[in-house]
């Protein structure tokens, strides 16, 4: 692994977390909410599911939330996916990698 991606690896879980202690952050009551963070790039389909699945979201749910989950990373390079209002996971691109943050699972990193 590259010192850039290192680098990223920690750096990215950090902002992450300060957005999700940010109040503005969690007064978003939608499903899935646009974070401009990383690099807007395309996640393929299956990988996004994967990773979802990994958060501990259920089928339905990624049926529900992955399109507009996508449709933000390729916007603005982040998104925040929440359920009953209570924020799940946070997900970025950066380099080509998409990075996903989550209490129960910590920060993991998907190649894409």
């Amino acid at each position: 692994m590259s010192i850039t991606r290192v680098a990223m690896a920690l750096i990215i879980p950090s902002f992450l977390a300060a957005c999700a202690a940010d109040s503005n952050v969690r007064r978003v009551s939608e499903p899935v909410s646009p974070v401009s963070v990383g690099e807007p790039g395309d996640v393929p389909a299956d990988a996004l599911a994967g990773a979802m699945l990994r958060v501990g979201f259920s089928p339905q749910e990624i049926l529900d939330m992955g399109p507009s989950i996508r449709r933000s990373l390729t916007q603005g390079g982040g998104a925040q996916a929440r359920r009953q209002g209570e924020l799940v996971a946070l997900f970025s691109i950066w380099q080509g990698a998409l990075y996903v943050t989550s209490n129960d699972t910590g920060t993991f990193i998907v190649e894409i």
